[in-house]
């Protein structure tokens, strides 16, 4: 009775020890599509909103990535897409980051975070988010869709990870166009940030091209 009861006193000590999350409904998700941002296809400049913040929460590293280019329809027509490289799933804008974004550059590495000062949002779950690849230069009219894996990591504010897990973007060899992929990440749930590494090649790459990053329409939950 005696070793049962001191049994029981280590149970309940080491489950009020280890960390946990909070017990709450889930917000309603809400899907980020960026389409009322301005940006530039190939001059990923600006923030994403005034200061890195859109809809609540900080998007350090990454910048619009417009694809209107002036005489070239805006979506498919009759299944066939009209512009060249890895597109947003929803048209006009996606976002962008890479070694040669000025955002990644100044303000990356590339993250979702609830961190920053007038900050409403204690953490997000993200349930899912559109990615692709591009070779060029620089994501501009003349690039490619490439084949590519980028890892992400949700950071707990208890300073506890999730991952990191790796999503990869395929494509044939030799196509033009494409549209990103649907990933859902596994347990990516009450996450203060969430860190995107730069992608690796998972193709053959021209000499001298770079990987230009895409991302589109991110669904995720807001604790407020």
């Amino acid at each position: 009775m005696h070793a049962a009861y001191l049994t029981a006193l280590l149970g309940a000590a080491i489950a009020a020890a280890a960390p946990s999350l909070e017990s709450r409904a889930a917000p309603t998700p809400q899907t980020v599509k960026f389409d009322d941002l301005r940006g530039v296809r190939g001059v990923v400049v600006n923030p994403v909103g005034p200061s890195g913040v859109y809809r609540d929460v900080f998007w350090p590293g990454f910048a619009p990535d417009e694809t209107n280019i002036p005489g070239v329809p805006s979506g498919p027509i009759a299944g066939v897409l009209q512009r060249p490289g890895t597109q947003p799933i929803s048209l006009p804008n996606g976002i962008a980051w890479g070694t040669t974004n000025i955002q990644t550059v100044t303000t990356g590495p590339a993250a979702i975070d609830t961190k920053y000062a007038g900050s409403k949002v204690k953490y997000i779950d993200l349930k899912s988010f559109y990615l692709g690849c591009n070779s060029a230069t620089k994501t501009s009219v003349t690039a490619v869709p490439a084949s590519c894996r980028v890892a992400a990591t949700c950071i707990r504010a208890d300073g506890s990870k999730v991952g990191p897990q790796s999503f990869d973007f395929s494509v044939a060899t030799g196509q033009l166009s494409a549209f990103p992929k649907k990933f859902e990440p596994k347990g990516f749930t009450q996450c203060s940030r969430v860190k995107f590494d730069n992608p690796v090649s998972t193709g053959a790459l021209p000499v001298g091209a770079i990987l230009a990053r895409l991302m589109d329409d991110v669904t995720l939950s807001a604790y407020r």
